[in-house]
Order: C-alpha cells, then structure tokens, then sequence
C-alpha cells in the first residue's frame, strides 16, 4: 500500500498541538513542565484565558498521544514488510533509542539551567553543575521523549513477537510478499464488534490500574503515566492490526455506516450516545451527590469509572474524525512544504517534524524564561534602632538569585553576627 502525504500531514499537525500543549501548561496549571512563572509575573493569576487554556489541555491530552500510537505502529507495520528484523531494530534503536538517551541524560538538566540563567540569573557555571547533576541520577525517559521510549517498547515488542516472516531477516531490504489475484477478499476495516471490544477493555484496564496508580503516576523507566497505558497498548496495536490483516488506511478504519447492524447501532452513534450518557452522569455525581474532583484522578469510585468511559469515548470519536478529515481532504494529500529566502527553497515541514518534537522544549523554555517578569525583589526592614527610633532598609535582595548563589561561611553567620548582643 502506497504511503501517502495524509498520514505525515496528521503526524506534523498533532507535533504542532504537542508543542502548544506544554507551552499552555505553565499558565493553565494543569500538567508538569519544567517553567513555572514567577510570582510576581501577570500570568500567575488565574483569568479567563487560564480556563481556555485549561479546556485545551484537557482535550489535547484525550485523543494526542493515542493518536501518536496509532500512527506509529501503522508505520512500524509497514516498515516490517520492508526490512528484516535485524534492520528494523538497528534502525528503531538509532531513530527512537539515541534522542531517548540523550535527551534524558543532557537536554532534561540543561533546560532547567535554561530557567536558572535565563529568568533567575544564575550562572553558568550553575547550569552545568545542574546538567551534569541531572544526567548522573537518570532512571529513565525525561520529558517529551517518555512517548519515544514507549514506542521504541512496543516496536521491540512487535519485533520479537508478531514480526512477519521473511528469508531476507539480514539483508538491507526485505520484499513484500507478492500480490497474487486469488487472495481471498477481506475487509477493510473494523467490525464493530472489535471496537466496542477493544474500546470497553480499555476503560475496564484504566479504571482498575488507576484504583492503584491514580492519574500523575509515572512508570519510571519509561516516564509514561500508567493510567493512560491500556489506551496506547489498544491504538499502537490497531494501528498494525490496520496494515497487516485489513490492508487499509487509517481514515478507512471505521465506515461512515454499517451494513452488518441497523445504523442506529454503527460504532460512533453508539460512542456518541456513550459520551452524551457519560457527561451526565458526570455532572450528576459531582453537583448532586458533591463528589470530589480528587476521585477523578483514580480510586474505586463512580467518577474515576466514568472519567475512564469518556476518556475512551472521546478519544475515539476525535480520531476517527481527525483521521478522515486529514485522509480525505485534499488540501491534506498534498506535502505541506514551506518556501524560504529569495531563492524559494523548499522545506519540507513532515520532514522536520521529529526533530521540531526533540527539540522544542528548551526552545518553549527559553522564550518563556526570556519574556517571564523579573524575579521578586524584596527588601529587609530591620527593627527599629533604640537610639533613633527609625527603621534601617537594608539592602535589596533578589530572592530568585539567591537561590543558585554559593553559600559561603561568611555569609551563613551574617545573620547571628549581627544579632550577637557584643562585639567579639
């Protein structure tokens, strides 16, 4: 099956939504990222736009990354039929182990010196001492690059396991099996059956996982929240499901209707049903029986039940709507290309958009160090002199400095000498 310009496209437009997501997090509060505003910065206090933001983060983070998944073992499957096993996994291992490795043993500690120099005013001679320091207590995937680990998991998974079989495992290229015209047909996409399946097991999978390891709980090895895992397992492997047994592309995955059951009970009118039954019971647990909003993050109880349902619903009808959008418009068939300079050089933005994902965190977090307020100045009133009456202003201290300044001697005993009642 030919590659087409849709599915790169989609990759690229969910690169751009990831990008934006951590950008938004320090100002919605909602999420980990390694910038936080200052105290005294406008974009601490909460507003309107701190909802809107909060609301984009919620979505976003629905249906992304299980879209990510679905689009990655897509292309491992196709990238199988190409290779043998022995290249594939040489290949996976620098694409996906290398940016992995480095990112957490280098990059992760130096956007945090990015912070302490940029917006703080450390030194540099800090920054390194922060990265080298970072780098030496690593456990495993740091940042963004959690989600590259978790592939590069289940491509070695796959690769051991549903692998296909070819003579050619230690050559460079492995031929595709030859298309014969007595193949028997099949079909080319999901029964409803499979998704209601796939989809119910997923949920039951989150909400047990989540009554142990609530939302925020992170696999250390790999940095990836636990909760959510069932939910990358199902679309990575719907994704090879998709090239090896149907043969079709993504957007193709689940018909606009189904012939096989009365249309009121094809997949995404029963999801939707799903998501409206869901939403109300939702607002009906939480303002009538005034549920807290802490059950949502796990625990056996009815809304962490629910959240996991409408989780899964909407991330199936966001995919499913993303992927025909992209896969049948043909403004995204198309390569999206970007011309640059006067001699209208081209640049291929599906190309760059991997490297745009490894890089883009101390990028974001050097703008928003660079554009953040000033750090808190603060200044120290002593108590009043007995012989004039008037207060002493010492001098200003920028707190935020302080932080990464060396303590010496001297200026730990500062504070008890000058309290002490005699002169030594």
């Amino acid at each position: 099956m030919p590659r087409t310009h849709s599915l790169d496209n989609l990759r690229t437009f969910l690169t751009v939504l990831v990008i934006l997501h951590h950008a938004s997090i320090p100002y919605s509060g909602l999420g980990s990222w390694p910038y936080e505003p200052s105290p005294n910065s406008p974009s601490a206090e909460a507003d309107l736009s701190t909802i809107v933001l909060i609301l984009f983060n919620i979505i976003n983070q629905t249906f992304s990354m299980a879209l990510f998944f679905l689009i990655s073992g897509y292309f491992s499957a196709m990238a199988a039929e190409k290779r043998g096993r022995r290249v594939f996994l040489k290949e996976k291992g620098m694409k996906l182990g290398v940016p992995c490795a480095v990112y957490s043993i280098f990059v992760a500690g130096f956007v945090e010196g990015i912070i302490a120099v940029v917006r703080d005013g450390a030194g540099w001679r800090y920054a390194v001492r922060r990265t080298a320091a970072k780098g030496v207590g690593v456990r495993g995937a740091r940042g963004p690059v959690w989600y590259v680990g978790v592939v590069l998991v289940f491509d070695l998974v796959f690769a051991f396991t549903f692998y296909p079989q070819t003579k050619q495992d230690d050559t460079r290229e492995a031929k595709p099996p030859a298309k014969t015209e007595t193949q028997k047909p099949h079909i080319s996409h999901l029964h409803d059956r499979y998704i209601f399946s796939a989809l119910a097991a997923s949920a039951l999978a989150t909400f047990l996982l989540r009554t142990r390891w609530p939302i925020g709980t992170t696999f250390t090895p790999l940095g990836v929240d636990v909760g959510f895992l069932p939910q990358y397992i199902v679309y990575y492997a719907t994704g090879i499901y998709a090239h090896r047994a149907l043969r079709t592309e993504l957007h193709r995955l689940v018909p606009r209707f189904s012939i096989r059951v009365p249309r009121a009970l094809t997949a995404v009118r029963t999801m939707l049903a799903v998501l409206l039954v869901t939403i109300y019971t939702a607002f009906t647990f939480t303002f009538l029986f005034m549920r807290r909003e802490a059950d949502l993050l796990g625990g056996f109880n009815i809304l962490a039940a629910w959240y996991a349902v409408f989780n899964e619903t909407l991330v199936f009808l966001i995919c499913v709507a993303l992927l025909r959008l992209f896969g049948e418009g043909d403004w995204a068939k198309r390569k999206w290309s970007v011309a640059l300079g006067r001699e209208g050089w081209e640049v291929d933005v599906a190309r760059w958009g991997y490297a745009a994902f490894l890089v883009h965190g101390p990028v974001v977090v050097g703008v928003q160090s660079q554009t953040s307020s000033p750090p808190l100045i603060t200044s120290t009133i002593q108590p009043p002199s007995p012989s004039t009456g008037a207060s002493t202003p010492t001098t200003p201290t920028n707190t935020a400095a302080n932080k990464y300044a060396p303590t010496t001697c001297a200026t730990a005993l500062t504070p008890s000498l000058s309290t002490s009642p005699t002169a030594p």
